[in-house]
């Protein structure tokens, strides 16, 4: 299954790129200090998207099937880490989870948002764009 997701998360990266042009950078790294540690900590979020000219940011994750797991990763990980980076009084943050199968029996703090289109992540909603290569429109 491992192999099937990085496949996916391959894939996914491509059509993001395809989709948002020069705005979306796949595999951000960041390097952070915790409150009260001396030493720093790394996370890498799947993909981000800015479009500075309307001050819009959204924070991708890429799962194969929709999972907990991505909602964790990017409000409690992701999300503080470049709301400190990038002010609330400047920007919007949306959040954005892309799967290839969605299964809304899976449970998450609050209600999902389906998304047609991934720059329509809106701030304090939790999106997921469901994207399957096996199944284009």
């Amino acid at each position: 299954m491992k192999g099937k997701g990085i496949r996916y998360e391959r894939q996914a990266h491509q059509y993001l790129i395809k989709k948002f042009g020069t705005g979306y950078a796949p595999g951000v790294w960041f390097r952070y200090l915790e409150e009260g540690a001396t030493k720093p900590r790394f996370c890498q979020t799947d993909g981000i998207w800015i479009d500075p000219k309307a001050g819009r940011i959204v924070i991708i994750e890429i799962k194969l099937r929709h999972t907990s797991v991505a909602w964790f990763q990017l409000n409690e990980q992701y999300y503080p880490i470049i709301r400190h980076l990038f002010p609330e009084s400047m920007w919007k943050i949306g959040l954005c989870e892309v799967v290839a199968w969605y299964a809304p029996n899976v449970p998450i703090p609050g209600t999902v948002k389906l998304l047609s289109d991934p720059r329509k992540a809106l701030p304090g909603a939790y999106g997921v764009h469901i994207w399957n290569p096996r199944y284009k429109k």
